[in-house]
């Protein structure tokens, strides 16, 4: 259960670095599956106060626990109603949420959606 909560709490750190909006919102909803792997749905109200394109998600993959080190798979990676692209790293996984061609302001919420082997 605290590698459980370790892995919660870096993905929501992540977060904290953010410049020109603000999330104001970060529910999970986590199932833990028969064999042992977790299927993650992440929705995340944002408020834009300039003109962005979006949101850069990163997922980290790799972390220590106990001296020991730990790396995941993150796979299944999907957005709902939006343009996005994934770059799967050694240490994160990278996903780009948003159109380059559109900027936006104001409330958006991002529902994404991914596995954990």
């Amino acid at each position: 259960m605290k590698r459980l909560l370790t892995l919660i709490f870096a993905f929501v750190s992540l977060f904290l670095h953010a410049q020109d909006f603000t999330v104001t919102n970060f529910d999970i909803n986590l199932t833990i599956n028969a064999d042992g792997s977790y299927d993650v749905i992440e929705i995340v109200d944002v408020n834009f106060s300039k003109k962005k394109r979006g949101i850069i998600r990163d997922i980290k993959n790799l972390f220590a626990s106990n001296g020991k080190k730990y790396s995941l798979d993150i796979v299944n990676v999907q957005v709902q109603n939006h343009k996005y692209k994934v770059t799967n790293r050694k240490e994160n996984v990278k996903i780009r949420i948003g159109d380059p061609d559109v900027y936006i302001t104001g409330n958006q919420q991002y529902t994404i959606s991914y596995k954990i082997k």
